[in-house]
């Protein structure tokens, strides 16, 4: 049983070498472009137009100077004038207090638990303790 484990392992590894040495190789490597290259793609400098527009493009544009502008004075005028007394609010009547024969009285109950024994005994003996 416990040689099971290394020889199942062996054979996977014998396996997955040999479907990888089964796997023809290419020879030129990885080759991009689609089937008979219609889809290749050479780079070429770019033209006089297109240098002129990128250029264009990555100058930061030019911004006037601002024309200082004076800040207009604000009015003095007095602040109203505030009442600083706050207004009490009314009294709150209070409630009164439930009297004892006003409130609920709690209910009591007339029968005590009831124990009852044990359907099965205990099958373990307890030592007494000393």
């Amino acid at each position: 049983m416990r040689a099971d484990f290394p020889v199942f392992v062996g054979i996977a590894a014998l396996l997955h070498i040999a479907v990888a040495f089964a796997i023809p190789m290419t020879d030129s490597g990885t080759t991009t472009g689609g089937e008979g290259g219609e889809s290749e793609v050479s780079v070429t400098a770019a033209s006089q137009a297109v240098a002129a527009m990128v250029e264009d493009w990555e100058t930061p544009p030019e911004l006037e100077e601002p024309v200082a502008q004076s800040q207009p004075e604000p009015e003095a005028e007095d602040p109203p004038e505030l009442d600083t007394r706050a207004e009490a609010p009314p009294p709150m009547a209070q409630p009164s207090r439930p009297t004892p024969d006003t409130a609920e009285a709690t209910p009591k109950l007339e029968t005590a638990p009831v124990l009852q024994p044990s359907p099965v005994a205990p099958s373990v003996e307890v030592p007494p303790t000393a």
